[in-house]
């Protein structure tokens, strides 16, 4: 499993195991079999640590992966489907080509992640290619793609920045013209009321302990949340609840606008939407914690 896995990488303390559920691959801890998360290090492990783990219960774990974090100098790029009749695809021969860094087969067999260094932190993602950085955690299998053993990953900014050029991934869209947000009266315990525009909520929130994650939810990435959307809503809704005094017509209108909203929110469960029941989970789950 884990035999061309560069040697540069063991030393980190940012190894999880994961586990396949249906089409969902969860990270696990290692030293208690629960979830891990990328925002929750003290769930990641040392290579001994998840090694060890996976060889005394193999049944309970598909592999082993490795956290990207904000502070390591590590990039992985993720290519889906790149193979057709057991050759690469143009656009993947291109890309390995172009990076040389230490390439490995995804756990399906069917893509590849290329690893290398870079002074570069973002994200990007679009058919058949992925890019992360940061705030991800992705599959180790060492299963080499050539027949490398590397004791380094090669550091490969320039060419990283070419292929970003090439690919059109790093352009930013003109912004568009803010619209003046509406103002809701959030009335507090005391009676007092005040004034506050949904840019300020959502700005705050981004500034909080693990904004990343309520960004990436805003944004519509769910994979924080481990791909569950019902468990991504409620995790952004609990947030709100508190900074909007438990408003649930306020919790409404801030999560319609994030990008994880979908038809499943107006369904009718009972007398109410399923939205209405996860804002009322919410409330009645942060009010007890007040």
């Amino acid at each position: 499993m884990e035999n061309m896995i560069p040697r540069e990488l063991k030393p980190l303390k940012q190894w999880v195991l994961w586990q396949r559920e249906g089409e969902r691959k969860t990270p696990k801890n290692w030293s208690t079999g629960g979830n891990a998360g990328i925002q929750w290090p003290n769930t990641w492990g040392t290579y001994k640590q998840i090694v060890t783990a996976y060889r005394l219960h193999p049944m309970n774990y598909s592999g082993i992966g490795l956290v990207l974090t904000q502070n390591d100098p590590y990039v992985c790029i993720d290519l889906d489907d790149c193979f057709q009749y057991n050759r690469l695809t143009a656009f993947a021969k291109e890309v390995v080509d172009r990076l040389q860094g230490y390439t490995e087969f995804s756990p399906s067999g069917k893509g590849l992640h290329i690893w290398i260094k870079a002074e570069y932190k973002e994200n990007h993602k679009r058919a058949n290619i992925e890019i992360y950085s940061k705030d991800r955690w992705l599959t180790m299998t060492g299963k080499g793609y050539e027949d490398l053993d590397l004791a380094q990953i090669p550091e490969r900014t320039e060419e990283l920045l070419v292929l970003l050029e090439a690919l059109k991934l790093d352009e930013k869209p003109e912004p568009k013209k803010a619209r003046k947000a509406p103002r809701f009266d959030l009335r507090g315990l005391d009676g007092d009321t005040s004034y506050i525009e949904d840019k300020n909520i959502w700005e705050r929130l981004f500034r909080a302990k693990n904004g990343n994650v309520y960004e990436a939810l805003y944004n519509g990435d769910i994979s924080v949340c481990y791909n569950d959307h019902s468990r991504a809503v409620l995790f952004l809704a609990n947030q709100l609840a508190v900074m909007t005094n438990f408003d649930a017509n306020r919790i409404k209108h801030l999560l319609y606008q994030t990008r994880m909203a979908n038809e499943k929110w107006d369904r009718k469960t009972g007398n109410q939407t399923w939205l209405d029941g996860r804002i009322q989970d919410a409330i009645a789950y942060m009010a007890k914690r007040e």
